[in-house]
């Protein structure tokens, strides 16, 4: 082994304390082995018991914090406390070999097809039809809106009870986070951008 590499081989602590035993980590990738209601299913178990031994922190996939949230069909979701025993179970499968374990948080916005397929709705910052997609985007309310940032915060401490050494919140990919940020399908803040300029 070159000596450009044994670093890789290392201990690692990170800020919170918790130590690593590499620096390996395997990236957040979702697996469609849940639900369709999004709890943990035996292909999501699997899935992370093949792979427990590979990395010394593993990240789950996509996980829906939210209603109207569904954007894979199969994706792990983590909506209330009944999902709390499948997380719990999905925590102590990744951590058998001493990995540490991240659940990965998320609401997929405007791209929450299924969720469009079965509830006639899919919210994102502004309502905007998006040639892209074959349903219309609703806006969220200030009210909704401030239900989903409780959300992110009722799913972190979820992950925390089920076992999680911590969490990860997706903000990237055009998902609901990344869409607040992009003018595009964030039309109120730029419409109101242009209000406080021509005030």
């Amino acid at each position: 082994m070159t000596t450009s590499f044994t670093s890789l081989f290392t201990q690692s602590t990170l800020n919170s304390g918790a130590t690593l035993d590499s620096k390996f980590v395997m990236a957040p990738m979702v697996a469609e082995g849940s639900s369709f209601e999004g709890y943990v299913g035996l292909d999501d178990l699997a899935y992370f018991n093949r792979r427990s031994k590979t990395a010394s922190l593993l990240i789950t996939g996509a996980t829906a914090v939210a209603p109207y949230g569904n954007a894979f069909g199969y994706g792990l979701a983590s909506l209330d406390d009944s999902y709390l025993p499948g997380l719990t179970d999905l925590a102590k499968t990744m951590k058998q070999d001493n990995a540490k374990a991240v659940l990965q948080l998320f609401h997929p916005g405007r791209e929450a097809r299924y969720s469009y397929q079965t509830e006639g709705v899919a919210y994102g910052p502004s309502t905007k039809q998006f040639s892209f997609l074959d349903y219309p985007t609703t806006e969220l309310s200030n009210e909704q809106i401030e239900e989903m940032i409780q959300a992110f915060a009722l799913a972190t401490s979820r992950a925390i009870r089920a076992g999680f050494d911590g969490i990860e919140i997706h903000g990237a990919n055009h998902y609901l986070i990344q869409q607040f940020f992009s003018t595009i399908s964030n039309t109120r803040i730029y419409m109101s951008q242009i209000l406080l300029i021509t005030k």
